[in-house]
């Protein structure tokens, strides 16, 4: 249950997007707190500890940082937790979570159930995503370590906005940048306003999609992207204790 309220580590992300105007750079700024979440599991190789039936957590932080936190587990086995959590900033976030894994040899992998909920009070905007497949690698032998992959999508239900997070599997062979995380911010229509570009790890860049870099193409969107006076930094892992 704590090891779920540590997904709010950076709050400020969403008191940043209840403060925008504009719907679609609003979604850029949810689209980084959900990346974020993962920004610790990195480390985190040991089993986690099983709560009880009915045990809860609350972190009251509504004085230095404006919101309250309980979560509770609902269901021992599968286990499944619920979380509701208030901010006196313009948002409410709630999730019910459960989890289910599979052995496969070398690996195991983790795929949480259940979604996540995000509504802003002065706009109504209400998003939606799920989290993606984590595993844990190495597991007879050698060094453990982890990586997420998988498709997030986070919907905005109240305009129709969509963005699209791939978070690419580690490989071997490839040689792009490791924990490597895409994605688009597109409005009703597909049109793309936003490419988002970073790592799960470390951080995300959000680059603007002008009408003059190529329309909707993946040649304008390369572009987009190259563009540095267009990069806005969204989001930065805090240095460890």
């Amino acid at each position: 249950l704590q090891r779920l309220t540590e997904d709010l580590e950076y709050y400020e992300l969403l008191d940043r997007a209840a403060r925008c105007e504009s719907s679609l750079e609003q979604l850029c700024y949810v689209a980084a707190f959900t990346v974020s979440s993962y920004s610790t599991t990195v480390f985190r190789t040991s089993k986690p500890f099983n709560p009880l039936l009915g045990e809860t957590f609350e972190l009251d932080r509504l004085e230095e940082s404006g919101y309250r936190s309980l979560c509770e587990q609902v269901c021992p086995h599968p286990p499944a937790a619920a979380h509701h959590l208030d901010s006196k900033n313009g948002w409410t976030l709630r999730q019910e979570i459960k989890i289910t894994s599979k052995f496969r040899g070398k690996y195991l992998s983790i795929m949480p159930l259940g979604t996540i909920h995000c509504v802003f009070h002065s706009s109504g905007n209400h998003y939606t995503w799920k989290k993606v497949t984590t595993t844990v690698h190495n597991i007879i032998v050698g060094k453990l370590w982890i990586d997420q992959s998988g498709e997030i999508e986070i919907v905005n239900h109240k305009t129709g906005d969509k963005c699209v997070l791939k978070f690419v599997p580690y490989s071997y062979f490839s040689r792009d940048v490791a924990r490597k995380v895409t994605g688009e911010v597109t409005d009703p229509a597909g049109k793309v306003h936003f490419f988002l570009l970073g790592t799960w790890d470390e951080k995300m860049d959000c680059y603007k999609v002008t009408p003059g870099t190529g329309d909707n193409s993946a040649e304008g969107r390369q572009r987009a992207h190259e563009a540095e006076d267009s990069r806005v930094l969204l989001w930065k892992r805090n240095p460890l204790p």
